[in-house]
């Protein structure tokens, strides 16, 4: 399987469409399903894929079936809960949006497509079943990525006594500001607040711009208590998703469209110009962005196409401000700072929505590029690393794609077979940390290079950063517990089934990857983080 002819999407569309099956088949059964997955259009390719296994089960049947996500409309959203709760709808699939907090009552099975992420996650998903005494059941359909691999070779996993840890950072100050205004609303602030709510310098600070911008009360100051002043609802300036405090209102030119705002990371990434997507059942085009708008808004129309967009992209890091640093001896050393990470999501794929193949492209985005000050992790290696590393190594070298060649410039088998490893170790990196940590891989990114022109990296590095403006401490926590997640890590590419050289969805490819998982090596992959490894 060569990820450069969609194997790719053909791993990740079966899991979808087992995962419909076995919804499908209970809903005949007349037992009211919850399917989540784990993306938004995910949801609304899922109720397609429900409805349509039902009509070709063997029993030939009409089910009712619901997408529900975050992206809808509060009135939609409310509507489909209340279809739950009576148990009008047969089957909804959804995001982690219906995972808690949410009355939906207790409905009769769940069935998750693919491992969420956290077993924390997993067991909020299972307990959505189950109607005070009576039986419930919970299915989880494996999917095409190496935590899912991770967990089916290792189902005990799933019943280990504690969950992950959880990743919490005050450092970044757009959140710590917003978080700030919510507090003051609760009650007044007091300098006695100092240490809970940062530290003294950075309290007073922060409690003075706001009142400089009329949100808190003027006039008195920490000794006597600071209330809020601002709009009725600070909380709402708060998304989960996002920490620029800019959104995209998305409209419709040929009707009405009931779309949630976008974050700015997810606009430039997912609502390009010329982007296909899924949203209650429809099928939408972005046809235009309005970026510099003083409200910026994705304007979308109505499509029919059976195909759905991939956006690639471009990345790179400058400006390494280190915090802490591990000399591990010999030229290898972990780092952990912050920098300036450029993505560029300037071109797109249009894949066929059935077979996953790629149809057209890469065609323009549009979008600019995104600049990113955040927090990352990355793993410097010795300047000789490559040549020793390809003299050690017993297998035959990778011979460069057209790809490759074509995009990265990696024309010499000696340099793409390292270059491939190197990002191989990157990515299972990435994949397998929320094992050890409550993070969601498609928050963090990463970067590899076998060469950067940081003066304090002699040699071929990778990064993991925040994929969140300002950071949110995911490769902190990364940092903090990296011989954990090396381990799994190594142990996990070198027991993959596939034991393919540029490896599989189960170990080191990535839906995610901007370079089209090109190129990769999973034998020197492992090779790298052993040398790491044996200096931890």
């Amino acid at each position: 399987m060569d990820p450069s002819e969609g194997g790719l999407e053909e791993f990740r569309i079966s899991t979808g469409e087992e995962a419909a099956k076995v919804t499908a088949h209970l809903a005949i059964n007349k037992r009211q399903t919850l399917q989540f997955c784990s993306a938004r259009q995910g949801t609304e390719i899922a109720a397609q894929k429900i409805g349509g296994a039902a009509r070709d089960h063997p029993r030939g049947y009409y089910v009712d079936t619901k997408a529900y996500h975050g992206g809808l409309g509060k009135r939609t959203r409310r509507g489909i809960e209340a279809q739950l709760q009576d148990g009008v709808v047969d089957a909804v699939a959804s995001t982690n949006a219906l995972e808690l907090g949410i009355d939906i009552g207790g409905i009769d099975a769940t069935v998750t497509s693919g491992y969420p992420g956290t077993r924390q996650s997993f067991w909020q998903q299972i307990g959505r079943a189950g109607r005070g005494q009576t039986d419930a059941l919970s299915v989880l359909v494996g999917g095409a990525d190496a935590m899912d691999s991770y967990i089916l070779d290792n189902p005990s996993y799933l019943f280990e006594d504690d969950v992950e840890d959880a990743v919490v950072s005050i450092e970044n100050e757009q959140v710590y500001a917003d978080h700030l205004c919510v507090a003051a609303k609760e009650r007044r602030l007091t300098d006695e607040d100092a240490g809970i709510l940062g530290e003294e310098d950075r309290l007073s600070e922060m409690v003075s711009m706001w009142q400089e911008a009329g949100v808190l009360e003027r006039g008195v100051d920490l000794e006597n208590g600071v209330h809020y002043t601002g709009d009725t609802r600070p909380e709402s300036r708060i998304s989960i998703y996002d920490t620029s405090g800019r959104q995209y209102i998305v409209n419709c030119i040929d009707g009405e469209i009931d779309h949630d705002p976008v974050a700015k990371e997810r606009a430039y990434r997912d609502y390009h110009k010329g982007a296909l997507f899924l949203h209650d059942g429809e099928q939408y085009e972005v046809v235009e962005v309005e970026h510099d708008a003083r409200t910026p808004r994705i304007l979308v129309e109505e499509r029919t196409t059976g195909r759905y967009t991939q956006t690639l992209s471009d990345k790179r890091i400058s400006n390494l401000r280190p915090e802490m640093s591990q000399d591990l001896g010999n030229g290898y050393k972990l780092w952990f700072g912050r920098a300036n990470v450029d993505i560029d999501y300037a071109q797109y794929l249009v894949h066929n929505i059935s077979t996953g193949e790629v149809e057209s492209g890469p065609h323009p985005t549009g979008s600019p590029p995104l600049s990113l000050d955040t927090e990352l992790m990355w793993v410097s290696l010795p300047s000789d690393h490559l040549s020793t590393t390809i003299s050690r190594l017993d297998e035959p070298l990778l011979q460069p794609t057209k790809h490759a060649e074509e995009d990265t410039g990696l024309t010499e088998p000696e340099q793409y077979t390292y270059a491939g490893g190197i990002h191989a170790a990157e990515h299972g990196i990435i994949q397998l940390a929320p094992l050890e940590l409550m993070i969601d891989n498609s928050d963090i990114g990463g970067l590899s290079t076998p060469r950067h022109p940081d003066e304090r990296i002699p040699g071929p590095v990778w990064f993991v950063h925040d994929g969140i403006d300002g950071g949110i401490g995911f490769s902190r926590a990364i940092y903090n517990n990296f011989e954990n997640i090396a381990e799994r890590t190594y142990d996990h590419l070198d027991t993959c089934d596939c034991q393919r050289r540029r490896g599989c969805p189960l170990c080191v490819m990535s839906e995610h990857c901007g370079n089209q998982n090109d190129p990769l090596d999973r034998v020197v992959g492992r090779q790298i983080l052993g040398d790491v490894m044996d200096r931890l």
